[in-house]
C-alpha cells in the first residue's frame, strides 16, 4: 500500500474511499505524511463525522500526536468548525489537549468555533473533565459489578426454586415412607406368626425332597460303581485267559517245531543209507 493513499483520498474529499480503506486495512490510519497522521488530514479538510470517527475508532492514539505545524488534532478540528460529536470524543480521550499549545503559542480553547455547545466544552475545565472521565470509568465498573451481582442473585434464586422442588418431592417421600410404616405397625402378631410357621412348614418339606432325591441319586451312584467294577473284573478276566491261550500257543508251537526238526533229520538218514 502507498503510504500517502489514504491521505490523499482524504485531500481529495473521496470519503466513501477513505473508510472503505480504513475498514480494509486499519493500519493506513497510522502512516504519516510530511508528519501527519490521517486524523490530522482529516481534520484540517473538514471530513465528514463518519470518516473521522472512523479514523478515531482505529488509531485513537493520534490524539496525542502534534502534526507538521505543531498543531493536536483538536486544534484543527475546532479552527475547522467540526462537530460537537467529534470534539468531545477527542476530549474524552486525551483532555489534556485542551491545554496543549501549537507552533502559535495557542491552545484549543484559543480558536472560536460556530458551535455554542463545542464552545461549552472547551470552557468546561480540564481537572473537571478528568474527574468526570473517572466519574464515568467508576460508574462503568460498578455498573459491571452490579450485572455479576444482578447474574449471581439469578442464579441463586435459580439453584433455590430447585432446592425447593427437591424438599417438595422429599416430603411425598417422606409421608410415603409414614404410610408404609403404619401400614407395618397395622399387621397383627398371629398373621406373623403363621406366616412364620408356613414357611417353616415350607422348607421342611423342601428338604425332605431334596433328602429323597438324594438317596435316589446315591443308590444311582452307587449302581453305576458296582457295574463299573464288575465290567472291569471281566475285562482283566478274558485278558488274563487270553494271556494263558497265547503261553499254551507258544507251548504247542516249539514242540511242532522239534518234532519237524526231528521227523527231517530222520528222513536225512534215511536218504543217506539208500544212496548208500
Amino acid at each position: 500500500m502507498i503510504s500517502s493513499e489514504l491521505h490523499d483520498l482524504i485531500g481529495k474529499k473521496k470519503w466513501d474511499e477513505a473508510i472503505v480503506l480504513v475498514r480494509k486495512d486499519p493500519t493506513a490510519t497510522k502512516e504519516l505524511n510530511n508528519n501527519d497522521y490521517p486524523l490530522h488530514t482529516a481534520c484540517e479538510n473538514q471530513a465528514p463525522n463518519e470518516v473521522i470517527i472512523e479514523i478515531l475508532r482505529n488509531n485513537a492514539d493520534a490524539v496525542k500526536r502534534t502534526g507538521r505545524i505543531g498543531s493536536l488534532p483538536l486544534h484543527l478540528a475546532i479552527e475547522n468548525n467540526i462537530s460537537a460529536d467529534v470534539v468531545d470524543r477527542m476530549i474524552r480521550i486525551y483532555p489534556g489537549a485542551l491545554d496543549c499549545k501549537n507552533a502559535y503559542d495557542k491552545t484549543p480553547r484559543d480558536y472560536e468555533h460556530n458551535d455554542t455547545s463545542v464552545t461549552s466544552l472547551l470552557e468546561r475545565p480540564t481537572f473537571c473533565w478528568n474527574q468526570m472521565l473517572e466519574d464515568e470509568i467508576r460508574e462503568e465498573a460498578q455498573d459491571k459489578r452490579m450485572g455479576g451481582m444482578h447474574d449471581n442473585i439469578a442464579d441463586a434464586l435459580e439453584k433455590l426454586s430447585k432446592s425447593s422442588s427437591h424438599l417438595d418431592e422429599m416430603m411425598m417421600r417422606m409421608d410415603l415412607v409414614e404410610k408404609k410404616l403404619r401400614e407395618i405397625e397395622g399387621l397383627q402378631t398371629l398373621d406373623l406368626v403363621a406366616t412364620v410357621d408356613n414357611l417353616r412348614s415350607n422348607v421342611h418339606q423342601t428338604m425332605e425332597k431334596i433328602e429323597t432325591r438324594l438317596g435316589i441319586v446315591e443308590e444311582d451312584v452307587q449302581g453305576a460303581a458296582a457295574r463299573e467294577y464288575i465290567s472291569k473284573s471281566a475285562s482283566r478276566l478274558c485278558c488274563n485267559e487270553v494271556i494263558k491261550m497265547q503261553k499254551v500257543t507258544a507251548e504247542e508251537a516249539v514242540m511242532l517245531k522239534t518234532q519237524v526238526h526231528r521227523y527231517k533229520d530222520s528222513l536225512n538218514i534215511k536218504a543217506a543209507q539208500i544212496a548208500a
